[in-house]
């Protein structure tokens, strides 16, 4: 990330909400993006997470702390760009470390912070009530506010796709609190399940809802 990056973020969202002081408007900013151990498993599952923090830790000053819940001990599984390693862990880690965001954020095994705004891919932990599920079959995209969604065929696009909801939804999520600053800005959260396919833009299968 260069960073023209974050600046042109933050001039752009003074100019939006009228404050100069926008990291201290959205602070704390905390976000989590989670992934059970039974999806970490899918090369399908590895890709969503791996987009989905990489978009995500760009949102600075909308997000200010972002972590990043991982099973450990998951071999990598997909071919993931630019930041290979054996493991999941270690390649989210490896991530951020040379993506080098102005973020604070941290990767870990378990979630503690029951109040962020949360994004999980396939089935949450016990205590842990996401903001929304994300998920991903081949070309397929898949949101929830409800339930996990389906991590099935690898497909980079499909997986990347998801990732951009799981970023949008971090977004709006963080921004919905400063609403009244955002008059001619639609911040619509994802109240339903939604599912979109990268192929050809239509409603996909019925079997979106597949807990994982």
């Amino acid at each position: 990330m260069t960073q023209s990056q974050p600046l042109r973020t933050e001039t752009l969202l003074k100019q939006l909400t009228g404050s100069e002081d926008v990291r201290a408007l959205f602070a704390p900013g905390r976000a989590v993006i989670g992934i059970s151990e039974h999806a970490a498993r899918l090369p399908q599952g590895q890709l969503i997470l791996s987009f989905a923090v990489n978009l995500a830790a760009r949102l600075f000053p909308v997000i200010q702390n972002l972590e990043v819940v991982v099973p450990p001990h998951i071999k990598t599984l997909a071919r993931l760009p630019r930041w290979q390693s054996p493991m999941l862990d270690q390649h989210i880690d490896k991530l951020l470390s040379e993506l080098n965001p102005p973020v604070r954020w941290a990767v870990a095994a378990s979630h503690s912070h029951l109040q962020d705004n949360i994004v999980w891919i396939g089935q949450a932990p016990e205590g842990v009530k996401p903001t929304v599920f994300i998920g991903s079959d081949g070309w397929y995209a898949f949101v929830s506010p409800d339930e996990p969604m389906s991590v099935n065929a690898t497909n980079p696009i499909g997986a990347y796709t998801a990732g951009c909801f799981a970023a949008a939804e971090l977004w709006k999520g963080l921004l919905l609190p400063h609403r009244h600053l955002f008059e001619n800005v639609p911040l619509a959260p994802c109240k339903s399940t939604m599912a979109f396919s990268a192929r050809s833009r239509s409603q996909p299968r019925s079997q979106a809802r597949i807990a994982v």
